[in-house]
């Protein structure tokens, strides 16, 4: 098996859990998920990256039953390594998807443990498809690069 990347450190700058009040009994599940991130390689080592993601689940004002039983704000930093004889086209690709799933990843785990406690019970965030989040936040990086020009 070869080494893609490896986490070498992380840690949360922030997290907020606010449970919500809502209708148990109600079947209409709504809410937004917004996912944002900075990426900064070393300068001592290309092959050394920070990922810094955030996160949000909001609910909107007149949901039923949101998509959440909780409104969540997180901000997660890893410090990346990729193997020295990767290419630096493969790591431009694999530092945005890799990184940002396997800090997600971290991030779920983190908010379960956290919600366990709270009234509404553990809640596991939903499954997504990073490269698909990834690709919508370049997107509207690119959009907000050129509406600035």
């Amino acid at each position: 098996m070869k080494l893609v990347c490896n986490l070498d450190d992380f840690f949360l700058n922030h997290i907020h859990v606010t449970p919500l009040d809502y209708d148990v009994n109600s079947d209409k599940r709504s809410g937004q998920v917004a996912f944002d991130y900075d990426l900064a390689s070393s300068c001592d080592d290309d092959h050394r990256v920070r990922m810094q993601m955030t996160f949000q689940m909001t609910a909107s004002p007149d949901d039923e039953r949101p998509l959440c039983p909780y409104e969540i704000e997180a901000e997660i930093v890893g410090f990346f390594t990729f193997p020295q004889d990767m290419e630096d086209k493969q790591i431009a690709y694999l530092c945005r998807v890799n990184t940002m799933t396997i800090l997600y990843g971290v991030l779920r785990g983190e908010i379960a443990s956290i919600t366990g406690s709270f009234v509404h019970g553990k809640f596991v965030l939903p499954t997504v498809m990073m490269q698909d989040v990834v690709d919508d936040i370049e997107e509207r990086k690119r959009q907000e690069e050129e509406s600035e020009d």
